[in-house]
């Protein structure tokens, strides 16, 4: 049977994913900020094949399927529905951010301009219902980029195709572009907005091939996890925060950087830790982080999106502006009355509960993508129908007061005309 460990680790870094947006005090939040997506990017680096370093197609092939096409196809769909979720005011141009960002309605020419950016730029999508789709191009970016700097450094004779000596230097012309970039405000200008967390995805799927190795080193050593390897990794995340706060943003200080590196891998061995325990026992736990971890693009993809059901509620609850429902990634008003429980509850378990039942009614109906399509179709001549049976009916009706009010005066007139001699 297949090893769950990684599974359920992924599945406990889209649920701090979700928590980190989903309104938790500052000081939760900043603690999952350092390590929930260098968990991703680590995990890449831990699974690399150096048999694709000689076959590269294949890697490509895997990247483009596994990231760039669910990024299209995600990023289209709410670059299609974004006038209509501004309509329903899901979103809208009165609440926002804490920034003070709001959305704003789509023009031909910006849905154009989007279009193009989504397609050929990997930018462009949603910066509210898909604010969190920068991580599909810093990864597929960084693994493209990881992919090459492993072939050029193979190629240097002193390395002796060392993959962790490598690696090691991989890591290390990551983090120090990374500084330069941060130093001397460099942009990759193809890379919207600049390019930070491309380069440090390089650096973390570098680390997570030397963490591999490590790990096999020591499992080799029958060795165990030390208890005091995962305490001191609990500490330095738990610390960290209050000493520099760091996370994967795009713009860092250069302390943030600097102090990014060991909370990341420290936050990766405490999940690394805590899976494999999971892992070790059969349960109702165990069986729905794997779940959740074998389906953490859903969740990703539209947790936002599922936000808004909670927001609604909460907007209900408290008697406010319907407006309030577009605020960003949440209702900001009183943040801190436990709604943030019930928004990561629903970001995670209603993307999974709505493709669990689709694929119940696609089932039950055997439902294919053609026969889909003949509904959409049919569902759409039948909307349009509607629709003009309704103009007509009331442009009838219009008509008819119009022709009845100018008949009404006409009598009038005709009545107060006095009658011939």
């Amino acid at each position: 049977m297949k090893n769950p460990t990684f599974t359920i680790l992924k599945a406990m870094a889209i649920v701090l994913v979700v928590m980190s947006h989903a309104g938790f005090p500052a000081g939760v939040a900043n603690v999952i900020f350092q390590f929930h997506v260098p968990a991703f990017f680590l995990c890449a680096g831990y699974f690399f094949n150096t048999a694709y370093l000689s076959d590269e197609k294949t890697y490509l092939k895997h990247r483009v399927k596994g990231l760039y096409l669910p990024f299209l196809k995600y990023a289209l769909f709410f670059l299609i529905a974004h006038n209509l979720f501004f309509l329903t005011g899901l979103i809208n141009d009165i609440a926002g951010n804490g920034g003070g960002l709001v959305a704003s309605w789509y023009t031909w020419h910006n849905f154009c301009q989007r279009l193009w950016n989504i397609v050929f730029g990997m930018a462009g999508y949603d910066e509210f219902l898909a604010g969190s789709y920068w991580f599909f191009r810093a990864l597929f970016v960084g693994s493209v980029a990881y992919l090459l700097g492993c072939k050029l450094l193979r190629k240097l004779k002193p390395l002796k195709q060392n993959d962790v000596l490598i690696n090691a230097l991989l890591a290390l012309v990551a983090f120090v572009l990374a500084a330069w970039k941060i130093d001397e405000h460099l942009k990759l200008q193809p890379l919207a907005p600049g390019g930070y967390r491309e380069i440090m995805a390089v650096f973390f799927m570098a680390c997570g091939f030397l963490y591999r190795r490590a790990y096999e080193w020591l499992r080799m050593k029958q060795a165990v996890w030390s208890i005091a390897s995962v305490v001191v990794a609990v500490v330095v995340v738990a610390l960290f925060p209050s000493i520099v706060p760091s996370s994967m943003a795009f713009a860092p200080t250069m302390a943030q950087h600097l102090a990014l590196p060991l909370p990341a891998i420290g936050g990766f061995i405490v999940l690394h830790a805590a899976s494999h325990l999971i892992a070790c026992h059969t349960s109702y736990v165990s069986r729905s982080l794997i779940y959740i971890g074998e389906r953490t693009l859903l969740v990703f993809a539209f947790h936002l999106l599922a936000f808004k059901a909670v927001s609604v509620f909460k907007v209900v609850c408290y008697g406010l502006p319907w407006a309030m429902v577009g605020g960003h990634p949440v209702v900001l008003y009183e943040v801190g009355d436990g709604f943030c429980w019930l928004y990561t509850l629903a970001g995670v378990g209603l993307p999974l509960a709505a493709v669990y039942y689709f694929r119940v009614v696609r089932a039950a109906y055997r439902l294919t993508p053609q026969k889909c399509l003949r509904l959409a179709v049919h569902a759409f001549l039948w909307l349009a129908a509607a629709v003009w049976k309704g103009m007509s009916f009331v442009f009838c009706y219009v008509w008819a007061q119009i022709v009845g009010f100018f008949k009404g005066l006409r009598d009038i007139v005709s009545a107060a005309r006095p009658n011939d001699d």
